[in-house]
């Protein structure tokens, strides 16, 4: 029989948000695919221990300042800790030397790059956790000082009249004027131009899917990377910043603005790459730019 008018549709699920800290133990995972173990004391990286995967990120919460005590701690490294890094108390961790002994607080960061994975890392909980950090002490109020007020001046006597200075001469030869910078050279037929970031990587695929050498004309001044690097793979890519200023790629702190790798070949002229660099592995980079790191 049809539904009485009584019965209702059943309510939609509801999303289940991160417990507050007085709710877990020691770990829990606010985003990203780490894990936490049955008891609450240890926090392990995805698919650990097997190879944790590509292009990963973790944000772990702490219910209270701890020690921690590295059980395993296996990750991509590099001097600067750039591509796979554990991050406590704002330091870094990469390699095998992983926060052991720290009193960590605030949260835990985890993140990996897509290229090498390895067996990742499981921290726990060294032992109880540590009392909270007890609030900076009241200062009394500083007692209110009197205003302040100059002196008076000692009278001076009124100042003689002033005579203007003799005019100059003018220079026998007018100074030379500055020639204006050469315009720069005509591109070649085969250049296309390319005014944002998706310009870039549109074009970057579009070889990648044909094969053939790229050549583009950074016609604005600057070009923000959202998210991602460049990538060349068995390219060959030439990038040429034009008018009258160099043509500017900022990394956005993501450590690499360009990967070249394999038979990849990359041409800069009149680029600078700011807050990030260029790396290659078996490729090769041919470049006239400003390297800010």
């Amino acid at each position: 029989p049809p539904p009485s008018a009584s019965q209702s549709a059943p309510a939609p699920p509801l999303t289940p948000s991160p417990p507050p800290a007085s709710e877990f133990r020691f770990f829990h995972v606010n985003t990203g695919p780490c894990t936490v173990s049955a008891d609450g004391r240890c926090v392990q990286s995805p698919n650990y221990p097997q190879p944790y995967g590509e292009s990963e990120a973790c944000v772990i919460a702490l219910a209270s300042p701890v020690v921690l005590d590295v059980v395993s701690f296996n990750v991509e490294s590099v001097s600067s800790c750039t591509w796979d890094f554990l991050q406590v108390n704002g330091q870094k961790y990469c390699g095998t030397e992983g926060p052991n002994g720290v009193a960590a607080e605030g949260e835990i960061l985890w993140q990996s790059d897509d290229s090498q994975t390895l067996s990742g890392w499981q921290i726990c909980a060294a032992g109880s956790p540590l009392p909270p950090r007890p609030p900076p002490p009241v200062l009394p109020p500083y007692p209110p000082q009197p205003p302040w007020s100059p002196p008076n001046p000692p009278a001076q006597p009124p100042a003689p009249p002033s005579t203007p200075p003799p005019s100059m001469p003018p220079p026998a030869f007018p100074p030379a004027p500055i020639p204006p910078l050469p315009p720069f050279s005509p591109l070649a037929p085969d250049f296309k131009l390319a005014a944002s970031v998706a310009d870039i990587r549109r074009e970057l695929q579009f070889q990648r899917t044909n094969g053939l050498p790229l050549s583009l004309a950074l016609t604005g001044s600057r070009y923000q990377l959202q998210g991602s690097e460049l990538a060349i793979q068995d390219q060959e890519v030439t990038f040429v910043g034009i008018g009258s200023d160099r043509s500017t790629i900022d990394a956005q702190h993501l450590s690499r603005a360009f990967r070249v790798t394999d038979s990849g070949r990359l041409h800069l002229r009149n680029v600078n790459i700011i807050n990030g660099y260029v790396s290659f592995v078996r490729g090769q980079v041919n470049s006239f730019l400003t390297h800010i790191p």
